[in-house]
């Protein structure tokens, strides 16, 4: 089952830049990720301008009126990527797949998740994560006119535990 969970840059202060850091810049109003191909002579140069790298973690965000949320993935969690229900196979996520779910889905995605362990299911210690897609299984069961009648709490509850 996958459910939906939202992917989240997180900035931090290294020891030293290395080749294959991730920094982010905003454009069209979306997050787009890019690595640092070369490690620049003007260390605090480069961190102006560009800013700090970043690590991305997964969160499930939960009431959206509090600032709570429960980190999912951590950086080293997030590595395979499914193509959806119509393939069988999962891959190797890419930068490329990453900026598509900041710049199409606002960071939302969907990640596996095992309902009776409550925890997301691991490969290799890997997460699989696919673009948030509303006809996922997940969704189908919820009808629009029950949108009035459910709150938003009801609506997470039946997605972790069915």
């Amino acid at each position: 089952m996958f459910i939906q969970a939202k992917l989240v840059p997180k900035s931090y202060k290294p020891l030293k830049l290395e080749q294959g850091m991730f920094f982010v810049t905003i454009k069209n109003n979306a997050i787009h990720l890019h690595t640092l191909n070369f490690v620049p002579r003007d260390v605090e140069v480069y961190t102006q301008l560009n800013g700090m790298p970043v690590e991305l973690y997964i969160v499930f965000e939960g009431n959206p009126n509090l600032k709570e949320f429960e980190i999912l993935a951590t950086p080293e969690q997030i590595g395979w990527f499914d193509q959806g229900e119509y393939s069988d196979e999962i891959s190797d996520i890419t930068i490329k797949q990453i900026n598509k779910i900041f710049s199409d889905h606002q960071g939302y995605l969907s990640i596996e998740f095992d309902h009776i362990t409550n925890q997301p299911t691991l490969y290799d210690n890997k997460v699989t994560i696919r673009y948030v897609d509303e006809s996922d299984d997940d969704w189908e069961d919820f009808d629009e006119d029950d949108e009035q009648d459910n709150n938003e709490n009801d609506f997470e509850d039946r997605l972790i535990h069915d």
